[in-house]
């Protein structure tokens, strides 16, 4: 293997990570180019993945196909498996050009995926598990997809960890069992894992606060993830402290996040909080355009606190005049 074609496609990975664009510089990519010509493999996947997403070219799904399919033929696991990817999503690569007649894309996308699982590609393994799950090209088969998921999961794979647990769940709903699945998702770093078990927690122990306190660590975990459900619920538990010790100021740096997803009842939390002033500036005009909102998308007590707000700046309004 030739070390420099291997830091070739090092450094373009690193330019494009840390640089957030959809392009490397000429001379980077004219030596990608000619270690793709030498037949390297991570250097056809690179170019493959140029070609499919339009970086430093014009997007092609043909000539991405075409690299992956000489990546494979090299020995690539993982470009194996994006051949049966762009194969099986005959909606999303419509414009493919292949041997295959549209009823057997699917077939040979499968073959593929099963040909790159046995090379040990993890991503193969889940592919194959979510269509036995669904039965779609082949077969449904619930054990078989949870075999592969499992498989997949030994690997370290996020993703199955996730796909196991919701089928763990479904099956065996409150059992410890499907516990174990989420808990090693969430360990794996899946967000909608972590957020799944704070659900469980507070569904499981019996004291309320305690089991908001339990929640809390699942929650900040799938709020660091983006999860807008888990953003809602760490403002609200630490605006309000419920079962912990409040900290406004965290909890509206939660709760805007929500507020930016869109989520009716970070709204309400947050304008309660502009409200009350405590640890953070007093708002009530702010508090009062949130509690509205909130209002408006269907949050009951969120009227009541409009109505109360709507008082108290008719008041203050009154007041201000007087004086």
């Amino acid at each position: 293997m030739n070390s420099d074609d291997d830091l070739t496609v090092e450094n373009a990975w690193n330019f494009l990570r840390n640089n957030h664009q959809r392009e490397i510089p000429c001379d980077l990519l004219v030596k990608l180019q000619n270690a793709s010509d030498r037949m390297h493999p991570e250097s056809l996947r690179a170019m493959g993945y140029f070609y499919e997403h339009g970086i430093s070219c014009e997007k092609d799904v043909n000539r991405a196909f075409s690299f992956y399919k000489v990546a494979a033929s090299h020995g690539s696991a993982s470009c194996l498996y994006n051949v049966a990817v762009m194969l099986f999503d005959d909606n999303k690569y419509s414009n493919l050009i292949t041997q295959f007649a549209p009823s057997a894309r699917k077939l040979e996308a499968i073959r593929c995926w099963e040909k790159a699982a046995s090379m040990g590609d993890s991503y193969a393994h889940v592919a194959l598990g979510i269509a036995y799950e669904n039965g779609d090209t082949v077969s449904k088969d619930i054990t078989k997809a949870k075999q592969l998921y499992g498989k997949a999961m030994e690997m370290g794979n996020t993703e199955s960890a996730f796909r196991l647990a919701l089928l763990c769940h479904r099956a065996e709903n409150g059992t410890d069992q499907a516990r174990k699945c989420f808990e090693r998702a969430c360990e794996l770093g899946h967000p909608l894992a972590c957020y799944k078990l704070g659900e469980i927690v507070q569904e499981t122990v019996p004291e309320k606060y305690a089991a908001i306190r339990e929640s809390l660590q699942y929650f900040l975990k799938a709020a660091d993830g983006g999860v807008p459900e888990a953003l809602e619920w760490c403002g609200e538990i630490l605006g309000m402290g419920l079962g912990v010790p409040k900290d406004p100021q965290r909890a509206i740096a939660y709760l805007r996040k929500a507020i930016e997803a869109n989520r009716p009842r970070a709204k309400y939390i947050f304008a309660i909080l502009l409200a009350r002033g405590v640890d953070i500036s007093r708002d009530l005009p702010t508090a009062y355009k949130f509690a509205i909102e909130a209002k408006l998308a269907g949050i009951d007590a969120a009227a009541r606190l409009a109505e109360k707000l709507a008082s108290q700046l008719e008041d203050s309004d009154l007041s201000s005049k007087g004086g």
